[in-house]
């Protein structure tokens, strides 16, 4: 064969494996919303300073900004100038996005790649790199501006992490990487982890030397005709290299202690995330799901089928690892590999651990602990996918060397086996996901009162700023307000064809529910049209009998498994937030009107709710 087919060839794998990355960006342009959603409030309120010029808005400050328990001054600034550069395009952003999680994939198949091609691997081997990576069960991260702070901190600590791995003195590669850690650090809080796993990293390249010299040293019953000044000359290299290996450990710890000093001394600790030790004796088996749970998210947003797949990913684990310390597997890529992995197992354990409250606390969590877990595992799926890859990456090494048993490289096969099944069977819930995404957008858009008013009095309290911020939004074009009215021509009729089945509040004795003055209202559930027996045309909410908002209409109907003959009922339910202080405070009655299919007639469904606004 030629060696110009064998680049054709090359090159034809290279394609494939490009071709998830790409899967990413085509997500993005078919599905992403020009509009902040969530979190990105916190990133507008910093960026929206430094536009107005704020006297009390610095760069520093702005490096420096903690969200909740996070540092993010790194991914604000990419957010930044991403959006100056497009004029606040938030889609622009969801590409930047999907670029640095891109770049997280190449850096991770170059770096495979380099020690796969010593062992005559073909390329095709890295092929579930990207289909684990790219997985669109991260379908929320990647439509989710703010979540540059997940991508960024991968990026710089695989970034860190390998070039710790190719240095091999104090060159440019390990200063780099002392960088790279840095930068993890003020992407997200669990990018602190490059600190200490970096540490480890060249405490066990140390002992990896040490180990070498001492299988270098000469035997006394070695040949006469020994050379003892080449002994002499490679023990003196051998020194020299143990020696900066571990003048690399001094230097990095001094280093991570001027960070952590630089880190903590200006750290806020307002964290709303409430946990309790009581938690461990009172729901001890609530505990360890949620200890398991997260590593098996990756293959279902079931907590059942969360449990299995996490147990069985934790085994595998063990197992090779327990393999690795008994064949004293120790270099350099394997060292690295394990540092990934034990980088995303602490980061989900970090993760969970600091949310366990709301999960376990049923005053806490606004939904059952179950459907908690189920709204944060897709979050985090990403972090679980460079967990399995590493693991997949050290399986593969291992094997080809001889020290794998078929065991544990069967169980590792099973794994990304899945989790490539489910990258690819992403087009059965893709049209599912993004329909309640994009009607839950609507919502967000439609309430103008709440996007305008409410939120930008949380973000600049004083009138004239927020007055000058909003002009500037306006400019940019970041909302397209609806001024439907509802059709008071229309016949009514008395029928109870809709049921609430969520508000957010708490409710008392009286069956009222309670809010606060400055809440946003959220009210759920799902109607039909009874005598047509099909979806409704439209839902308004009406408080007190006067219209209020028209809902959202066409959700997904959550109490519905699987819809197979009934598919034509899962399109039922609906969705309205509006303020508190739209309706005041006091006692009111929500009621619904429902619109009938063919858009003839409204049936009012009675009251649903009472509200106390307090």
């Amino acid at each position: 064969m030629s060696a110009k087919a064998i680049d054709i060839r090359k090159l034809l794998v290279a394609t494939v494996l490009m071709l998830p990355l790409v899967s990413c960006f085509w997500y993005v342009a078919v599905f992403g919303v020009n509009l902040p959603y969530q979190d990105d409030w916190a990133f507008m309120h910093e960026a929206g300073r430094m536009l107005l010029h704020d006297p009390n808005a610095t760069v520093l400050r702005f490096l420096n900004h903690q969200h909740n328990d996070h540092k993010m001054g790194v991914p604000f600034s990419i957010l930044f100038c991403i959006g100056v550069a497009t004029d606040w395009n938030w889609v622009a952003m969801m590409y930047g996005n999907v670029v640095l999680h891109s770049l997280a994939n190449i850096l991770l198949m170059v770096w495979a790649w380099a020690q796969m091609k010593l062992r005559s691997l073909p390329l095709l081997i890295l092929l579930p790199i990207p289909l684990v990576m790219c997985s669109f069960r991260q379908w929320e991260n990647m439509l989710f501006a703010f979540q540059t702070c997940i991508y960024s901190v991968h990026l710089f600590f695989l970034l860190s992490l390998i070039l710790l791995e190719r240095s091999r003195g104090l060159d440019w590669k390990f200063y780099t990487a002392m960088l790279a850690a840095f930068l993890a650090c003020y992407c997200n809080g669990n990018g602190l982890l490059a600190l200490p796993l970096g540490l480890l990293a060249l405490i066990l390249q140390w002992t990896m030397t040490l180990r070498a010299n001492e299988d270098a040293t000469p035997e006394t019953d070695r040949d006469v005709s020994f050379d003892a000044s080449e002994d002499f000359k490679a023990s003196s290299i051998k020194r020299s290299e143990s020696s900066v290996a571990k003048l690399k450990i001094l230097i990095w710890t001094g280093v991570s202690a001027l960070v952590s000093l630089l880190y903590f001394s200006t750290y806020e600790h307002q964290s709303f995330f409430k946990f309790k030790l009581a938690y461990l004796s009172e729901n001890f088996r609530g505990v360890i799901k949620f200890l398991i749970a997260p590593f098996g998210t990756l293959y279902a947003n079931d907590v059942h089928n969360a449990i299995l797949w996490g147990i069985l990913f934790l085994l595998t684990l063990c197992l090779t690892l327990f393999i690795c310390i008994k064949r004293r597997i120790l270099d350099r890529f394997v060292i690295t590999a394990w540092m990934i992995i034990l980088f995303c197992v602490a980061f989900d354990l970090l993760v969970f651990w600091g949310r366990c409250g709301f999960a376990l606390d049923p005053v806490l969590s606004a939904k059952s602990p179950d459907t908690y877990l189920n709204a944060i595992c897709s979050r985090y799926s990403t972090t679980n996918a460079l967990g399995l890859v590493g693991l997949y990456l050290l399986t593969v090494h291992t094997f080809r060397r001889g020290w794998l048993s078929i065991i544990s490289a069967a169980c590792v096969s099973a794994l990304v086996s899945c989790c490539i099944y489910v990258s690819m069977t992403v087009g059965i819930t893709m049209s599912e996901v993004w329909h309640d995404y994009r009607l839950t957008e609507k919502t967000i858009v439609e309430n103008q009162e709440l996007v305008t008013d409410d939120q930008l009095k949380r973000i600049f309290p004083e009138p004239g700023v927020m007055r000058r911020f909003k002009k500037t939004i306006e400019r940019l074009h970041l909302f397209h307000y609806s001024h439907e009215k509802f059709p008071s021509h229309l016949p009514v009729t008395k029928e109870p064809v809709a049921l609430v089945t969520y508000v957010n509040g708490k409710v008392d004795a009286k069956g009222q529910w309670h809010v606060g003055t400055n809440s946003d209202i959220v009210i759920k559930g799902w109607t039909w049209d009874r005598d047509a027996k099909k979806p409704a045309a439209a839902v308004w909410v009406f408080v007190d009998e006067k219209p209020l908002i028209l809902a959202a209409y066409g959700l997904t109907r959550t109490d519905l498994k699987s819809f197979g003959p009934r598919m034509r009922w899962g399109r039922t339910g609906f969705e309205s937030v509006f303020s508190a202080r739209q309706i005041g405070a006091g006692l009111h009655e929500v009621s619904l009107k429902v619109i009938s299919s063919d858009g003839k007639r409204c049936m009012d469904t009675g009251t649903q709710v009472l509200l106390l606004v307090e």
